[in-house]
């Protein structure tokens, strides 16, 4: 048997004067009320007189305070080994939002088709812990591996070219970050799932790819845009 909590139980002091200070008033009490007379007779002057009623109002309380600190020092005992079956994947999903993804050769655009591919990947994935990144100029990491995909859908819905910091594009930086979003000890169930243009401005996705091949990653790349290509929207309205 282990307490995981043990300083909660200096809280039982507070029990130990408790009781000091009631039994004290009890006496107290009885010694006040002796000075009006016999104590037998005025026991029978007071209305409702109980002397078991008080003792129960008080330890009532305190066995319930008792109660309650030993329920937050969370006492253990025993121990148990159980297999714990890993159904899914640790999946990155690592969404283009830079101003290219706004052409619209795709309908509505290209953006707006990439969410619908993301959405659609989620859902066929049940079992499966989600990563979300979004990259332009910079990655951003909008949720870590969860298993709440309904959360992970809202945040996707959400998705717009105008929430990013900094416009450029630099596929490179967007796949570190995706190995970063995903566990170290489980790299047989681990994958990276690129959407994106293609547009890339930094050079850096050589880089990337040897660093994810060391780490034992699969990457999927999805294209998006046709190739007869579009013009990119001087502004951005989002999606």
């Amino acid at each position: 048997m282990q307490i995981e909590q043990p300083y909660y139980l200096l809280a039982l002091l507070l029990v130990l004067v408790v009781t000091w200070l009631y039994f004290r008033y009890r006496r107290w009490r009885k010694k006040v009320l002796q000075q009006f007379g016999e104590w037998a007779l005025v026991v029978q002057l007071i209305p409702g007189n109980s002397s078991l009623r008080p003792l129960l109002k008080f330890i009532l309380p305190v066995m319930a305070f008792i109660l309650i600190i030993i329920g937050l020092t969370n006492v253990q005992s025993g121990n148990a080994t159980r297999t714990i079956r890993h159904e899914g994947i640790d999946l990155a999903i690592v969404l283009d939002v830079s101003n290219s993804m706004l052409a619209a050769d795709e309908a509505p655009n290209r953006l707006g088709v990439a969410k619908m591919f993301a959405a659609q990947l989620i859902d066929e994935l049940p079992d499966a812990r989600i990563a979300l990144i979004t990259f332009a100029g910079i990655p951003v990491l909008q949720t870590p591996l969860t298993i709440d995909h309904t959360a992970a859908q809202l945040l996707l819905s959400s998705i717009s070219a105008d929430d990013v910091p900094e416009q450029g594009s630099d596929i490179g930086a967007a796949l570190h970050e995706a190995i970063k979003a995903l566990p170290e000890n489980q790299q047989h169930y681990r994958a990276i799932v690129l959407i994106s243009d293609g547009e890339d401005q930094e050079g850096g996705v050589e880089q990337a790819l040897e660093t994810i091949k060391q780490n034992q990653v699969a990457v999927c790349c999805v294209g998006i845009g046709t190739e007869t290509g579009a013009t990119i929207p001087e502004s951005t309205e989002g999606i």
